[in-house]
């Protein structure tokens, strides 16, 4: 469950991951700066030591990301967390027909870069409407 503070709601904790430096640093400003605590993995694996340990809101996933296929990260995301299948999205540099026919029948939005961060930011917050936690 997200942290409550005394001052406020609980904050929403999303998890990015991306391998790339610019690209992981600009999620995380984005989103700390949107009102998320930020979770970030580097690599897939440690995602999955992150999602086997912290509840997490929401995913961010680089579907690109160089040691396990986005769509296989999702998987185990989803088997650990199950409320992750209708709470994540990924970003991608460009994709394959292959990639794209994968995040299609996933049924996960995907957001391209370069990033538009007011439609990622829109895209995650539409995951937590009418939401009661």
């Amino acid at each position: 469950m997200a942290e409550r503070s005394e001052a406020g709601p609980a904050r929403r904790r999303v998890l990015i991951v991306d391998d790339d430096d610019a690209v992981a640093r600009a999620l995380t400003l984005l989103f700390e700066r949107g009102g998320y605590d930020v979770q970030l993995a580097r690599t897939a694996s440690a995602a999955k030591d992150i999602l086997a340990r912290d509840r997490v809101d929401c995913a961010v996933i680089d579907f690109q990301i160089p040691d396990l296929r986005g769509d296989v990260l999702f998987a185990f995301a989803v088997a650990e967390q199950p409320h992750l299948a209708e709470r994540t999205v990924f970003v991608a540099t460009e994709l394959t027909e292959r990639a794209r026919s994968t995040i299609a029948e996933i049924g996960r939005p995907v957001v391209q870069t370069p990033l538009d961060g007011d439609s990622l930011l829109g895209t995650v917050a539409g995951f937590f409407d009418g939401a009661a936690e």
